[in-house]
């Protein structure tokens, strides 16, 4: 009903040649006014490597049972185009996801997942 209320909304405009910001299309990283540059294939590519990694790490994806998980989480994240702050935001969940799984106890692989996989830091304590 929701949906249907919406759509009707949408046409009164079209008919009314009036313009809703709101209903217009989401912009995209490239377009002109966005912020930040899209993220390198490099960067989004190093992400999927961390992510994969820290899946295994708190045992949520395991490589000896393979699913379909990575796949469909890459199907997911490129539908979104990345830009780089996005990957950079994404990159320090992760990084806080394995420092909070070390300080409790989750083991954690010592496997480099590019060029800014975070260092492994074993053995402190994250208060």
């Amino acid at each position: 009903m929701m949906c249907y209320e919406l759509r009707m909304n949408y046409l009164k405009g079209l008919e009314a040649d009036t313009r809703r910001p709101y209903l217009e299309p989401i912009a995209q990283p490239g377009d002109a006014g966005w912020d930040v540059a899209p993220a390198s294939v490099g960067d989004v590519e190093g992400f999927f490597g961390h992510l994969q990694q820290v899946l295994e790490e708190i045992d949520f994806h395991r490589r000896d049972k393979p699913r379909q998980l990575m796949a469909r989480l890459r199907r997911l994240f490129q539908r979104a185009k990345l830009d780089q702050m996005e990957v950079n935001i994404l990159r320090g969940v992760l990084s806080a996801v394995q420092k909070t799984a070390g300080a409790s106890g989750v083991e954690q692989s010592t496997s480099d997942t590019g060029p800014h996989a975070p260092e492994q830091d074993q053995g402190k304590s994250h208060v």
